[in-house]
């Protein structure tokens, strides 16, 4: 079924994948980053009471940012790995590569973005506001700024790999699909 399409569907496919995954990205991070940084500084003025308020009613319409940004990223994610799974797995470690292939840069890229991701929603869906959620935001802030490194080199490895089939072709060494 999915053989029968056109060609051109998948790269405009692939390239709203990458759309999606960027915006949701930059929605998480960019939210973070000004719930983390403006939303104090706007509050510190206030009554511990009308600052609790302010806060709360933020998280409030935080958690549809987090929740929209989450799915996207879920679902392009999902679609963006099952387009690179076998780049992932056809790796030849036994050509001394310090990199390792991209499986474990983007193994690490899920799971730290999922815990970072796991964690901004427990700190915007909770019925309470957690103690000190400026550090909570922080530890947030940090493993998804962590999650988009790897994300980069695992980018970077494939790419590095591609770059190297034409040397491979040359020199008879076992080559990696695109």
């Amino acid at each position: 079924m999915l053989s029968d399409l056109p060609l051109w569907v998948f790269d405009v496919l692939f390239v709203l994948n990458r759309w999606v995954h960027v915006v949701g990205t930059t929605l998480l991070v960019g939210g973070i980053l000004f719930f983390e940084f403006v939303v104090p500084l706007a509050v510190e003025d206030l009554k511990d009471e009308q600052r609790l308020a302010v806060f709360g009613r933020a998280r409030w319409v935080f958690r549809k940012v987090i929740w929209v940004s989450i799915i996207g990223l879920l679902v392009s994610g999902i679609f963006a790995g099952w387009r690179m799974w076998t780049i992932y797995t056809e790796y030849d470690f036994t050509t001394g590569s310090a990199w390792l292939g991209p499986k474990p840069w983007f193994a690490t890229h899920v799971i730290v973005a999922g815990v970072g991701m796991l964690m901004a929603l427990r700190l915007t869906s909770g019925r309470r506001l957690l103690a000190r959620p400026v550090r909570w935001m922080q530890g947030v802030l940090i493993l998804l700024l962590v999650s988009i490194f790897l994300a980069n080199i695992a980018r970077q490895v494939r790419m590095h790999l591609r770059e190297l089939q034409p040397w491979r072709a040359v020199t008879g060494a076992r080559q990696v699909s695109p």
